[in-house]
C-alpha cells in the first residue's frame, strides 16, 4: 500500500520565531533598546563634543522601535498559529 505524500490531516510545524512565546520577550527587549537609544540621544545632545554623533543612538532607537512594533503586532496577531494551509471545499489549498 502506497502512502499519501501530502495528507490533509498533517499540520505544518510552527516556527519557533513566530510563536507568541518568543515574540513578547523579543518585543520587550527591543523596547528596552529603544529607550536606551532615546537616553543616548539625550546624553549626546547634552554634551557639545558628541553633537555630531547623535545619529548613532537615533539609528539604534529607530531600528529597535521598528522591530518592537513588528514583534508586538506579530504577538498580538498570534504568530503563525492557525495560519497553516486551509483547504477549500474542492480540496485545493488557499
Amino acid at each position: 500500500m502506497q502512502t499519501n505524500q501530502n495528507p490533509l490531516f498533517r499540520k505544518n510545524p510552527v516556527p519557533w520565531y513566530r510563536s507568541r512565546l518568543f515574540c513578547l520577550p523579543a518585543a520587550t527587549i527591543f523596547l528596552l533598546i529603544t529607550l536606551m537609544g532615546v537616553l543616548g540621544i539625550a546624553v549626546a545632545r547634552s554634551q557639545p563634543d558628541f553633537h555630531s554623533y547623535v545619529w548613532v543612538p537615533a539609528l539604534l532607537s529607530a531600528a529597535a522601535g521598528l522591530l518592537c512594533t513588528f514583534m508586538s503586532f506579530r504577538a498580538w496577531k498570534g504568530g503563525a498559529v492557525g495560519k497553516a494551509h486551509e483547504t477549500r471545499q474542492n480540496g485545493s489549498v488557499k
